[in-house]
């Protein structure tokens, strides 16, 4: 039995399974364009193209050594893209090529480990 919703993420080629449980995706259309007024005031917007960007929220505690992968996937994507593959609602899967975002993580307190939570990172697009 499938477990939809699934991700991977990685180099293209070397995608692995992302941590699977307690997590959410938005998914976001934006448009690159250029944009500006002309002589007699109107508005002209030039859309040179129309992209995604995933936000990718944990909304469990994350332990350090998923931490310590995303870190590695996101420092490998600082020259490279990322591929992300999601999986769809009839268990089909979607590839994208994308630039991993800089990413924000809270530590929690914890007597016997560090846990991180929430963990929320964003790829966009190229």
């Amino acid at each position: 039995m499938s477990s939809l919703g699934r991700f991977w993420i990685g180099p293209s080629g070397s995608e692995e399974l992302f941590y699977p449980d307690g997590f959410s995706l938005s998914v976001e259309n934006f448009e690159i364009a250029r944009e500006g007024r002309v002589a007699n005031g109107d508005l002209v917007i030039d859309v040179i193209a129309t992209k995604k960007r995933f936000t990718i929220a944990y909304t469990t505690a994350v332990g350090q050594d998923a931490l310590d992968e995303l870190v590695a996937i996101y420092d490998a994507g600082v020259t490279a893209t990322t591929s992300l593959i999601i999986e769809n609602a009839d268990s089909t899967t979607t590839t994208y090529t994308c630039k991993f975002r800089p990413f924000s993580r809270v530590r929690m307190l914890t007597k016997s480990e560090w846990l991180w939570n929430p963990v929320t990172f964003v790829l966009e697009e190229v």
